[in-house]
């Protein structure tokens, strides 16, 4: 085992430091609980605190969630001919911290030349893409995108 990434989400602060096997606390960085009813923003203010201090397991950890998704949307948008996938959701406003390793991994999947130009974007209405969606779809007739039966 090397280090350990661990996180304490206090009511005034949150702190991430290191852990080495024995247990000691190295690289300790803490930031201000953000006042907010919001957990989106709270989540965002600790995958910055440990990603962009530049710490190597919090890095490691972006980057194997940036390669699994590039290879899922990748997966998607091969499977159903996509030119734009859209990230929505709370993970939309992480910004750089995923984003950057995010188009690195798309770049690097992307094997054929169909792939390559599909666009990856943040979704405009970031963590209200999923509620929006839904209420759209109680807009909708309840037969609209059903085929009919022969």
């Amino acid at each position: 085992m090397t280090h350990a990434l661990a996180v304490d989400i206090g009511g005034t602060k949150i702190a991430a430091a290191l852990v080495d096997p024995r247990g000691a606390v190295s690289h300790r960085r803490t930031r201000p609980t953000p006042r907010t009813d919001d957990p989106e923003e709270v989540f965002r203010t600790v995958a910055r605190l440990a990603a962009r201090e530049g710490r190597a397991v919090a890095t490691a950890a972006f980057d194997r969630a940036a390669r699994a998704l590039a290879g899922g949307m990748l997966s998607a948008a091969a499977a159903v001919d996509l030119d734009l996938v859209v990230v929505g959701g709370g993970v939309a406003r992480s910004g750089d911290v995923l984003f950057t390793p995010l188009r690195t991994w798309f770049e690097r999947l992307a094997g054929l030349d169909f792939l390559r130009r599909v666009r990856l974007r943040p979704s405009a209405l970031g963590g209200d893409a999923g509620l929006v969606g839904a209420a759209a779809l109680t807009r909708r007739p309840a037969t609209a995108g059903r085929t009919a039966r022969r």
